[in-house]
């Protein structure tokens, strides 16, 4: 056990510091994670795929099933750690946000079966791209209409994520003035790829299911485990709003701008997955609040007041997170 808990310290200070080479240990983690699965069938992969407009019933080969959620997953933590060093959120870089993503949502049927929620997740983190491309004083036109088209696929693959558009919108005032033009053009953007949606899905006949997951995932039998999950999850946002609070007051002004932009992202997510688990009894839609989530806990990584709590939460998370596998 020590020497466990020897290793676990250095994975997390080696991702910590300023070592892009430590993602190369990011596969590793996904891989183990989804060996683990595939032994103790905790997850198990339907036979049938949700990708929203493009089929409720999309069938992938059995080899493709098993790997496209894990190479998403490790695509998707990359672009979150770009994020957060590309923008200068802190005053150095660190790769800690693309394990905290890939550790906390690996308490999700997503990762290891790639659906149309994990592909939103993919167009939710490129129209975050864009947003943090704006600048106050700068021509917004380009990045608003990239940044409604980004959050339109993520829809298309994802309907339920439609609720995004409004805080997507909130997110742009956030960083620059009202234009109107600007508006329309994030409008137009966010049309274009529902409207190409909605005529592939009148031409096939198909109907959009919004149940994420069906029976054959089996978790009637994890209800425990949901509670767990939820209580781990509401103590990870806790804290993560703690460090958010004690790093915005040394950020610049921008900074704080992108992290209120965060802040609607989170909020969103929040309702997606509740409205997930009062319908359908399932927490997937929660998954979305990972993308936020593994920013704002990063500031708690990098700041020495909260590092101790941070840290004992990440191993209670990443423990459970495998032990789980085996319940």
């Amino acid at each position: 056990m020590d020497a466990e808990y020897f290793y676990l310290r250095v994975v997390i200070k080696l991702f910590v510091g300023n070592r892009p080479i430590v993602l190369l240990l990011i596969p590793v983690i996904i891989g183990v994670l989804v060996v683990v699965n595939l032994f103790s069938d905790y997850y198990t992969y339907s036979e049938f795929t949700n990708l929203g407009m493009w089929g409720s019933s999309f069938q992938f080969p059995y080899g493709l099933t098993i790997t496209i959620g894990p190479l998403l997953v490790l695509l998707n933590s990359t672009l979150l750690s770009r994020l957060f060093n590309s923008n200068g959120l802190l005053d150095k870089n660190t790769y800690i946000t693309s394990l905290l993503y890939v550790v906390y949502f690996g308490f999700y049927h997503s990762f290891y079966q790639a659906d149309g929620l994990l592909i939103a997740h993919t167009f939710l983190i490129a129209t975050l791209y864009q947003l943090f491309k704006l600048h106050q004083n700068s021509d917004g036109r380009k990045n608003v209409f990239n940044a409604g088209f980004m959050a339109g696929v993520a829809i298309t693959f994802h309907p339920a994520s439609i609720l995004f558009f409004p805080f997507i919108y909130f997110s742009v005032l956030v960083i620059r003035p009202f234009v109107l033009r600007e508006l329309l053009l994030l409008v137009a953007g966010f049309l274009v790829p529902i409207i190409y949606g909605s005529i592939y899905l009148w031409f096939t006949s198909g109907e959009i299911d919004l149940q994420l997951l069906t029976d054959a995932t089996g978790y009637e039998k994890k209800q425990i485990d949901f509670l767990v999950t939820a209580a781990l999850f509401a103590l990870s946002v806790l804290f993560s709003f703690l460090a958010l609070s004690k790093q915005s007051q040394k950020t610049s002004i921008r900074t704080k701008k992108l992290n209120r932009v965060l802040l609607w992202v989170a909020i969103s997510s929040l309702f997606l997955g509740l409205y997930d688990y009062i319908y359908f009894r399932q927490i997937e839609r929660f998954s979305l609040t990972i993308i936020p989530l593994s920013i704002f806990l990063t500031f708690a990584f990098t700041n020495k007041s909260y590092f101790a709590f941070a840290k004992a939460l990440f191993y209670i998370v990443l423990i459970y997170s495998i032990l789980k596998l085996f319940l």
